[in-house]
């Protein structure tokens, strides 16, 4: 099998996860919906809970079709395997601590969201925390990408 399959079987694997992420998404807006709406009913956190599944969903459904359209097109499939396995890029992301950074923000969203519950600043601190590390990651990118 050529690293190309390969590739191909990969991507199969990523939309079963994003797929998995979508259900999760939907299942996390309904419980806003219902059980939290009941539990606490003039919680503004409710509401920005159901619109962070929602964002959540699109954005998850954009990357299925991304992934879903370099699988139809052979071109766009040896493009994006090439960009995923070039050296330099590898160099950059790890230089700039991408992956890590993206793990970090992703888990203070998720702790800004459970705290949203109890108390609404500290949730707007946690998001700006987490977007403050988002935008040094892409500055530290653009330096790398620069430098190397």
């Amino acid at each position: 099998m050529n690293q190309l399959e390969e590739y191909r079987i990969e991507l199969k694997k990523r939309q079963g996860l994003t797929l998995f992420f979508i259900i999760g998404g939907m299942l996390l807006a309904t419980v806003g919906n219902n059980f939290l709406r009941s539990q606490m009913p003039d919680a503004p956190i409710v509401n920005i809970i159901t619109v962070a599944a929602i964002i959540f969903e699109l954005i998850c459904l954009a990357y299925l079709s991304s992934n879903m359209d370099k699988m139809r097109n052979e071109e766009k499939l040896k493009k994006a395997y090439i960009a995923e396995h070039d050296e330099r890029e590898a160099a950059i992301r790890a230089k700039s601590g991408r992956p890590v950074v993206t793990v970090l923000a992703m888990a203070l969203v998720g702790a800004s969201l459970i705290v949203g519950g109890f108390s609404i600043p500290a949730f707007i601190a946690l998001q700006l925390a987490a977007a403050f590390q988002l935008l040094a990651a892409f500055a530290l990118t653009g330096y790398w990408s620069h430098k190397l």
